[in-house]
């Protein structure tokens, strides 16, 4: 198994701190911090597999440090080497019983401290309930990581809230602002969450734009709406930062929530509990919180009385400016749209227009993803903003433009192709629309 082992480096001294990751470089992973303190929120962080540290330093010395860490993971192995310059400090460090504890002293050459980490690491079998498995992107556990983890505290009976997060509307981000935006995003998602929780607690991205945590001790639901709204404010502020003030997707994050153990303590019964209490909660408009068994508390409730016009009416509208582009859907959002302005346009004579927009290559090569998105962000400038547009395929785009008539469908259709003709005058791309007005 072509595994590499990550050792955190602890030390105040810096140079001492970068001649000792620099003996360890290209044999092992290394991540680094300068005193006790970072070394607590680094570990938190990476998930280092042994911890190599000065002895004595000012705020946290190292026997603190691996003390304060074997307090706050009780389930996990850390194995511990101490550098000291004191041979006197060896005594305290001899009391540990256990292999997986060492020192060496400064100064150390450098086969010397790669052969005695080797040492220990060669006692410990690498298997995946030893291995802290971590999704490359953002850091956090990975879904392995996960079922070791949470499982292990689940099992336990640990209490606490476990806690399933989806961002809402995350596959538009992708299709208009690129994967790069879509990955950054994530990563400052994944940040978000580890701000929202403890160091006690656990967090790890499942898979795509799915992250879960489990939050020790947490039992009222007034902690949990403090952390959803929390997670979905950040989340806005750093999409508007991204993308620009002009940037209107709703995003934001679902959250199914189970009790543990009131719940149950099998790590997969609860995962199932959470995904049927997280899709109640995108059936209700999103952006908000179930508890399992309870009704849940949608974002926006604490401004107004429970159960009023104004409680709905603030967790129904749009959260951010919605700038002058136009209105982008999902797909299946888009069909739902559709449905009802083709009920409003019959009943009231309302003159509505449906386009639909096809890309191609005259060589036959599909369309790619960059393309389209630039497509799509063509058709968002050139449209007004109660104009609804969505992406069908890759090459499919339809469109409705509310109280139209021809003349200005066709000055709309104009626009787009002068827009795209003028940022892509290299492309080979056909382009061809059909339109047709709503049944009146």
């Amino acid at each position: 198994m072509n595994y590499m082992w990550k050792i955190l480096i602890v030390d105040d001294e810096p140079i001492s701190l970068a001649m000792t990751e620099r003996i360890l470089q290209g044999k092992y992973k290394t991540v680094r911090a300068g005193n006790g303190a970072t070394a607590m929120d680094v570990f938190r962080k990476e998930h280092p597999d042994m911890v190599l540290s000065d002895l004595k330093m000012p705020g946290m010395t190292g026997l603190e440090l691996r003390k304060n860490l074997m307090d706050l993971y009780p389930e996990r192995f850390i194995p511990f080497m101490f550098m000291t310059a004191d041979l006197g400090e060896n005594n305290e460090v001899l009391g540990f019983e256990d292999s997986s504890t060492d020192f060496i002293r400064k100064p150390f050459r450098a086969d010397i401290l790669l052969r005695r980490i080797d040492n220990i690491l060669s006692k410990l079998e690498v298997r995946s309930d030893r291995i802290p498995s971590t999704d490359p992107m953002t850091g956090l556990l990975s879904e392995d990581g996960a079922k070791r983890d949470i499982a292990k505290l689940c099992h336990a009976g640990v209490p606490g809230v476990f806690m399933l997060i989806n961002l809402d509307n995350f596959k538009l981000v992708n299709n208009l602002y690129g994967r790069d935006m879509g990955d950054k995003l994530l990563i400052r998602f994944a940040e978000i969450v580890c701000s929202a929780v403890r160091a006690t607690d656990v967090a790890c991205r499942i898979s795509g734009d799915n992250f879960l945590a489990f939050c020790k001790g947490v039992r009222e639901e007034d902690v949990i709406k403090r952390k959803s709204s929390y997670i979905n404010d950040q989340l806005l502020i750093s999409a508007l930062e991204y993308m620009g003030s002009e940037m209107n997707i709703q995003l934001g994050a679902s959250m199914g929530c189970v009790y543990v153990p009131d719940e149950g303590n099998n790590f997969d019964e609860l995962y199932k509990k959470a995904e049927e209490t997280l899709a109640k909660v995108k059936k209700t408009g999103k952006h908000g919180f179930s508890v399992y068994g309870n009704s849940g508390r949608r974002l926006g409730e604490s401004k107004a009385q429970p159960g009023t016009i104004s409680a709905l009416i603030s967790s129904l509208s749009e959260r951010a400016s919605v700038g002058r582009s136009a209105y982008d859907l999902e797909m299946d959002q888009f069909t739902v749209c559709y449905k009802l302005l083709a009920r409003i346009a019959k009943d009231y004579r309302k003159n509505m227009c449906f386009l639909l927009f096809t890309l191609k290559h005259p060589n036959g090569e599909p369309v790619t993803d960059a393309e389209a998105n630039s497509y799509f962000a063509t058709l968002k400038v050139s449209l007004r903003r109660s104009d609804i547009i969505s992406i069908s395929s890759n090459d499919t785009f339809p469109v409705i433009l509310l109280e139209t008539d021809d003349s200005y469908t066709d000055i709309i259709i104009e626009r787009i192709a002068a827009r795209w003709s003028g940022s892509n005058p290299g492309s080979d791309i056909v382009i061809t629309h059909e339109v047709q007005m709503f049944d009146t």
